[in-house]
């Protein structure tokens, strides 16, 4: 069934122009139609007519009617209103006159007697009418369009006439008009800076006279100060140059040129969707950042050791806006602290506030899950341990564009949260972030009181007041509204996973085996070497790695925990794990971080590096010592002389050893009670020079000789068989 044609109504007929329905005469008999595309004046057509081509399609109704204009009467200036209200005065009656206004001869008497009262020209008259009829018989078709007036957007093409409105004050120099030249002027001087206000715009203004639209006349070519100077009357406004760079770059230009990209889409871009669009449930989506704490620590065993800020992160559910996860300590930002704070959300939260003294219920804090997907920024979360996430625990790393905050709403606002439950009232609170202490005023390092263990009581119980507390701002959705669910994190959780469930239990080893840094192993006989430490396991042992290892070494990834190199993990196909153990020879390493191992390794290198120029100069002198004693020794031997033969040399090798060694025995004795070290050894063992083969024997040995056995020392017997021996050998 056809709608019924009303007074106003637009209808086409069969593709061509557009007709409005002005007047239905009583009894739906004739109806006045207006072409709203010629603006032709009215004409009459049988009303059942109309009724056919609607029910034959021949006349359809045109729905988006552009012709009538909605105006809010708060928009309009007055200008605009005391023009329509003049004009309304003047064609009320007029218009009201119906039917008589549509016909050809009562309407031009009509408007006859409207010009002779309003002294208004018959042509505008109609003009009016016409105006009425287009847009709707509404007082409103009056009100004048001031926005199209004067060509908005066009391009002026410069010609003879002057451009712009007439100048009001007379001026020294000439109008001219802004060319394609004089623009290519203005782009140079404006460059690439296109962030210019008000006062920096009139100093590129002055360059542009100074360097295009000034002449300089000097004394000679030393003359530093122009002798004159004249400004060619024919040059550009500073309201022409202004204009024109309005017009040259568009807002979104300025603020990205002023801002830069990530400083627009930060602060600038329009703000038109929201974080959690796509998200049906708690777990679709968790939201992780970190920053660096308002709060300075002090340490656990000495309260007066001060530590510095403390590194916050936080992981926070999208949908629910629950804080599920949480790290406070010393690591990061960096994947050491991101991976904690992994870790923490995937804890039995019982457990968790057990640890510091806090008793809860599951249901004060029932998250303990891993999400489908966690969004972070282009930090930690873009390194490669981040993608065993992905292969261990099916978790997909969403990685927002750098410093884009904007982007992870949610967890920024919850850091927020988290400042105004207890960290800005902290001893030791940072006031002024990044900026050090005014002249006089108290450094607030100083006033820190609180250690690690204390803050992480206070993120606990402050998190379990904010996830309990009524979202600021928070949309919900129609099914909250519908089962009366309010806008509290605890809740939304609760009832999201009961009705759409999105999160997943991992067993908390897992988890950490998941986050944990992997690094390529290389196993040797000694063990498996990560670090330059050795490492054993019992499935090495079981199937002979180490004895394969002893010809052919290999690599094998296995994963660690930064915190603890006392084991480190080796991950099997079948997901399962591998731990290994430090070998004895490493065992003093145990329970040492990797930063404490860095640490021992670069003063090791340092004292290598330090003992240097020591160990050389040792060796210099052990060389150099020995190089002296050859040369000496040489000297010694020719002038001893040497065997006729080789074999006359080595023959006597017994005999000379059985000498020296009865005198090293000597020399090397144990006397108890007297000191022997300055005594010298050529008293003991010198020998007789004389050529004749016989020794002298000292007075002091002889005479210990004598009071012993009563006969010669077997010392010198050796030494003269010996002589006799080189004696007769060199007679031959």
């Amino acid at each position: 069934m056809i709608r019924v044609p009303s007074i106003n109504d637009l209808v086409r007929f069969d593709g061509g122009s557009a007709l409005r329905i002005l007047w239905i005469s009583p009894g739906r008999k004739e109806v006045v139609l207006f072409n709203v595309d010629t603006m032709a004046m009215p004409f009459v057509k049988n009303y059942s007519e109309i009724i056919r081509g609607l029910e034959e399609d021949v006349y359809k109704y045109v729905d988006d009617d552009l012709y009538i204009d909605i105006h809010n009467e708060n928009s309009l200036t007055e200008n605009q209103k005391n023009s329509r209200d003049a004009i309304w005065k003047i064609m009320e009656i007029v218009v009201a006159d119906e039917p008589r206004i549509y016909d050809v001869h009562e309407r031009s008497s009509i408007l006859k007697e409207c010009s002779k009262r309003s002294k208004k020209s018959p042509p505008l008259l109609y003009r009016y009418l016409k105006m009425y009829w287009l847009h709707g018989k509404s007082p409103n078709a009056f009100i004048p369009k001031f926005y199209l007036r004067g060509g908005p957007g066009k391009e002026r093409t410069p010609g003879e006439a002057m451009l712009g409105r007439p100048r009001i004050y007379k001026h020294e120099t000439e109008r001219i008009n802004i060319t394609e030249d004089i623009k290519a002027l203005f782009r140079l001087e404006v460059g690439e800076d296109h962030t210019l206000l008000d006062s920096s715009l009139q100093v590129v203004y002055d360059t542009i006279i100074q360097n295009h639209f000034t002449a300089y006349t000097y004394v000679d070519d030393a003359s530093d100060v122009p002798k004159t100077v004249k400004q060619n009357l024919a040059s550009p406004t500073i309201e022409q140059f202004k204009y024109w760079f309005k017009k040259e770059y568009s807002p979104k230009e300025k603020l990205e040129r002023k801002f830069g990209e990530r400083g627009y889409n930060l602060n600038c871009r329009p703000i038109l969707g929201a974080s959690d669009t796509n998200i049906s449930g708690p777990g679709m989506e968790f939201q992780i950042d970190a920053t660096l704490g308002d709060a300075n620590l002090v340490s656990r065993h000495n309260r007066n050791d001060i530590l510095g800020r403390i590194v916050l992160y936080l992981i926070v559910d999208v949908y629910s806006r629950l804080i599920v996860g949480f790290y406070a300590g010393l690591e990061g930002p960096s994947w050491a602290g991101a991976m904690k704070a992994i870790v923490n959300t995937g804890m039995d939260k019982v457990l968790l506030c057990a640890k510091y003294g806090i008793e809860i219920k599951h249901t004060d804090w029932p998250s303990q899950h891993m999400p489908i997907k966690i969004s972070a920024d282009r930090g930690e979360m873009l390194c490669g341990n981040a993608k065993m996430l992905q292969m261990l625990l099916n978790v997909a790393v969403d990685n927002k564009p750098p410093f884009r905050a904007d982007l992870k709403g949610i967890v920024e606002r919850a850091f927020g949260v988290i400042n105004t439950c207890f960290i800005n009232y902290l001893p030791g609170h940072v006031k002024k972030k990044g900026l050090p202490p005014e002249r006089g005023e108290k450094d607030t390092r100083l006033e820190a009181q609180l250690n690690i263990d204390e803050i992480n009581k206070l993120m606990i119980l402050a998190i379990l007041s904010v996830n309990s507390r009524t979202i600021e701002g928070f949309v919900r959705s129609k099914d909250m509204i519908e089962n009366n669910i309010n806008a509290i994190p605890l809740e939304l959780w609760n009832w999201g996973s009961d009705n759409m469930p999105s999160t997943r239990n991992f067993d908390i080893n897992r988890i950490k085996l998941a986050v944990m840094p992997t690094e390529s192993a290389k196993v040797h006989r000694e063990g498996i070497t990560l670090f330059r430490l050795n490492y054993y396991c019992d499935k090495a042992l079981e199937e002979g790695w180490f004895e394969t290892a002893a010809t052919s070494p290999f690599d094998i990834n296995v994963s660690y925990d930064p915190s603890n190199l006392s084991r480190i993990y080796i991950i099997n196909p079948d997901s399962t794990y591998e731990i290994c153990y430090l070998t004895e020879k490493y065992a003093v390493y145990k329970d040492k971080t990797l930063d404490e191992l860095q640490a021992i390794r670069r003063s090791e290198a340092q004292g290598k590096v330090s003992n240097a120029v020591t160990a050389q100069e040792s060796k210099s002198l052990l060389r150099e010592t020995q190089s002296n004693l050859e040369s000496k020794a040489k000297q010694e031997q020719k002038e001893k002389g040497k065997p006729k033969t080789a074999s006359e040399q080595l023959s006597g090798i017994r005999d000379n050893r059985r000498v020296e060694r009865e005198e090293l025995r000597k020399e090397e004795a144990f006397i108890l009670g007297e000191d022997t070290s300055n005594t010298d050894p050529s008293e003991i063992t010198e020998s007789s020079s004389d050529g004749t083969g016989t020794a002298t024997v000292p007075p002091e040995i002889a005479e210990s000789s004598s009071s012993g056995a009563g006969k010669p020392d077997e010392l010198w017997i050796f030494k003269e068989l010996r002589d006799e021996r080189k004696n007769n050998n060199n007679n031959k």
